[in-house]
């Protein structure tokens, strides 16, 4: 099976939630539907390792499916202290 590197960002929560803060089932739910598009991916290709920018949003919501199925994942963000604004659950 041919190996790949997969990178991903998308929507921040306001633009996914109506809010800037999003609840632990929205951030379930968002996970959830990056672990099918992993699993979609992974029908045709060994996922080498995994990118992500690492915002609040979609890119967490990807590193978080990729180390629920075991892909090794680099965050790279773009400047110190990326989170300094972010509400203070959404850092952890």
């Amino acid at each position: 099976m041919k190996q790949t590197i997969v990178a991903a960002t998308g929507h921040r929560p306001p633009q996914i939630f109506e809010s800037n803060h999003y609840s632990k089932e929205n951030q379930t739910k968002l996970k959830d539907f990056a672990i099918k598009c992993f699993q979609k991916i992974q029908e045709k290709y060994q996922i080498k390792k995994f990118i992500s920018g690492g915002a609040n949003g979609f890119d967490q919501a990807t590193a978080w499916a990729a180390k629920e199925l075991k892909i090794s994942f680099d965050i790279v963000l773009p400047f110190k202290e990326m989170d300094a604004k972010w509400p203070t659950d959404s850092q952890k």
